[in-house]
C-alpha cells in the first residue's frame, strides 16, 4: 500500500486537514529517516514550523479515533489487539504502531499478521502470542454462539 493512500498515517491526516503540504511532509520524513535519535514524525513537523502544537494534537486525536475504530474490528485484528492490551502484554501505543505497519504493508485484515508484527518487534513472546490466539478463538466462538 502506498503511504499516500493510508488515511491512518499522521502525515496524511495533517494534509487532509489542511495543516500540511505534501512537500513539507516529505521534508520531515527525510529528516526523521536521517535522525540519529528516534523521534516521532510530529516532533519534526512542529520543529520545522510546518504545524503548531494545536494542529498536531488535533491530527493525533483523529489518528487515535481511527485506530480505535480499527482496533474494535475483529476482522482487522482488533480482537487480538484488545486481548493483548487487556492481558497487559502490550500497550495501546504498541498496538497502534503495529496497526500502522499492518496498514502500510496493505494487508490490514489479518490478526495473525498483527501478532507477527508484535512478535517481530519483541512486544510479545511466543507464549503470549499463542495465549492471545487461544483466547481470541474462544471469544469469537462465544460471540458466534451466545448462550441463552
Amino acid at each position: 500500500m502506498n503511504t499516500q493512500d493510508n488515511p491512518h498515517l499522521l502525515g496524511q491526516i495533517a494534509i487532509k486537514e489542511g495543516f500540511l503540504q505534501s512537500a513539507q511532509l516529505q521534508e520531515c520524513l527525510a529528516r526523521q529517516a536521517q535522525g540519529s535519535v528516534e523521534r516521532p514524525l510530529g516532533w519534526y513537523l512542529v520543529e520545522a514550523g510546518h504545524m503548531n502544537n494545536d494542529q498536531l494534537a488535533q491530527a493525533l486525536r483523529i489518528q487515535e479515533s481511527r485506530f480505535e475504530t480499527l482496533s474494535a474490528d475483529p476482522s482487522r485484528g482488533g480482537l487480538f489487539g484488545q486481548i493483548a492490551v487487556r492481558l497487559g502484554y502490550v500497550t495501546r501505543p504498541q498496538i497502534y504502531e503495529a496497526l500502522r505497519e499492518q496498514q502500510a504493508v496493505g494487508r490490514g485484515e489479518s490478526s495473525l499478521l498483527l501478532g507477527q508484527i508484535l512478535l517481530r518487534k519483541k512486544h510479545l513472546t511466543a507464549d503470549q502470542f499463542l495465549e492471545i490466539l487461544r483466547r481470541q478463538k474462544k471469544d469469537v466462538t462465544a460471540a458466534s454462539h451466545p448462550t441463552a
